[in-house]
């Protein structure tokens, strides 16, 4: 074995470094396939040890190079889809639209380079199992910072790709990042194990987090209220490129129209958002017959509508009608997207992109759940649910979670799948069954565990109906927070800093 490492640990150190960068590049891509829709989540930690064995195996020469390489790998083969919105939607031409998604991915993988470099400075003399846990925890610290900085966008943590594995009994206790860390702590240990820098033992540890992962799985930190909501998604499948079109808003309306007036028999229906393609208090006297049989009969709707204010702002909103309660505006909007950060700098680009109902206002950062009776439910909008701070703002509180989407920007790409993976996560964290209604799919209800109880077919118009437990308690992630999860993290990263310098 020893043998082996020296051979293993030279290879890499007499790479080119053309060819490191390369080797790089395509462990990136490797990672991908860790992901939804192919879901082998195993090929993240061969991408991450495999780029951890290059950095250490050649010394951290050139870290943050080869840190690039690996951040357009994997951003560039798992974010591929961004060009379609802007190229499909936006009327931007294909070589602009293919620019902006390199530009894009080019910006993320600043953030494994911007770990490569500091890695080389902080740790570079760090030796053993601390120094796994150390790199390991510096690159969770990364990935928050990724989900901050800029309005954030944290797709693609290597966390989300082990929702359905056994490290996903860490995700209750402290979140996605968690699991991210054990995630790349196995990578770490095991390249120091293929460069002979740590016995064959050195295996023991990430072994016993796998096995001490599958053992929480079985624990639920959440009891049933004994509740149980029998819910409807109304998967309307409007086609996005006349979705927008003056001439089909009666026609749209006409279509969710019917098919909720055809499942009126459930506690619950979600439509997806912005399913009305007008301001609600425009559309209300069109669905005032609607909002009154469903009162009469205890039925709670949730529509998505954008929403207008007196002073002309306008919200991207989730509207109770019915039996149930409360409106929710988003909170975390897109860039470029559902708002111009920057308008006198980038408002001439929004206009060219040309964008439909591109210029929405933020909701208020607290916001109270929906009520139906004894239920509470805590909302999310579109790719809010990205951001676990977002997402479980009231879990608290609420004992159901509901997120509403709009895929069909995206197309037939990975994307949908992609988003529904990050729901799971988010409902396996705070231990909640979802409703997630989306327009053109992937709409579905999630148990407690992120496992998918029924689902619909995309590009299709479909309802799928499932009976929703409400759950009450809290996991200890909801308890504790992000905020103070990342204080520990950073101590860590800290404390090993020190050590290392001064051992």
């Amino acid at each position: 074995m020893h043998r082996r490492a020296i051979r293993l640990s030279n290879v890499a150190s007499e790479l080119s470094p053309w060819a490191a960068r390369a080797l790089g590049f395509a462990f990136g891509v490797s990672g991908v396939i860790g992901f939804a829709p192919v879901a082998w989540y195993g090929f993240v930690v061969f991408a991450l040890a495999g780029v951890f064995w290059l950095w250490m195996g050649r010394a951290w020469a050139d870290a943050s190079v080869i840190g690039f390489a690996f951040g357009l790998g994997w951003f560039g083969a798992g974010i591929h889809w961004v060009w379609y919105s802007a190229y499909a939607f936006g009327g931007t031409p294909l070589p602009l639209a293919i620019l902006i998604n390199l530009l894009l991915v080019a910006v993320l993988a600043l953030y494994p380079a911007g770990f490569g470099w500091a890695a080389k400075r902080v740790f570079a003399m760090g030796r053993g199992s601390g120094l796994t846990l150390a790199l390991a925890t510096l690159w969770v610290l990364f990935e928050s910072a990724r989900g901050v900085l800029f309005t954030g966008f944290p797709w693609l943590n290597p966390g989300y790709a082990f929702v359905a594995s056994p490290l996903a009994g860490y995700a209750p206790i402290g979140g996605v990042n968690l699991v991210a860390l054990v995630v790349v702590l196995t990578a770490v240990q095991g390249a120091q194990v293929a460069l002979g820098r740590i016995a064959f033992s050195g295996l023991m540890l990430p072994v016993a987090l796998w096995i001490l992962g599958w053992a929480i799985t079985q624990v639920s930190w959440v009891t049933p209220q004994g509740k149980v909501l029998d819910t409807a998604i109304i998967q309307g499948n409007i086609d996005q490129t006349s979705k927008w079109r003056p001439e089909q808003r009666r026609q749209i309306v006409d279509r969710y129209l019917q098919m909720t007036g055809s499942n009126l028999d459930v506690d619950l229906i979600v439509w997806p958002e912005t399913a009305l393609p007008v301001f609600f208090d425009s559309a209300k006297p069109v669905l005032d017959d609607m909002d009154e049989d469903a009162r009469e009969r205890g039925v709670g709707l949730l529509i998505g509508a954008p929403t207008r204010n007196p002073d002309g702002r306008y919200f991207n909103s989730l509207v109770a009608m019915g039996a149930a309660t409360g409106i929710y505006k988003k909170r975390h909007l897109v860039p470029f997207g559902e708002y111009v950060p920057l308008m006198t700098l980038f408002g001439t680009l929004i206009q060219f992109l040309d964008v439909p109902m591109s210029n929405f206002s933020t909701g208020i950062a607290l916001q109270t759940p929906f009520r139906l009776g004894d239920a509470a439910i805590a909302a999310t909008i579109c790719f809010e649910d990205a951001f676990p701070a977002v997402a479980h703002g009231h879990e608290g509180s609420a004992n159901l979670m509901v997120n509403v989407s709009n895929d069909a920007w995206f197309g037939n790409t990975w994307a949908p799948d992609q988003h529904l993976q990050i729901a799971r996560m988010r409902s396996l964290e705070a231990q909640r069954y979802q409703v997630r209604a989306t327009n053109t799919g992937l709409s579905a209800v999630i148990d407690a565990s992120g496992a998918i109880m029924d689902i619909g077919r995309p590009w299709e118009a479909t309802v799928v109906r499932a009976k929703v437990p409400l759950m009450i308690g809290e996991t200890p992630f909801i308890y504790v927070g992000t905020g103070v999860w990342g204080l520990f993290y950073v101590l860590i990263v800290v404390g090993f800093a020190v050590l290392f310098r001064f051992r």
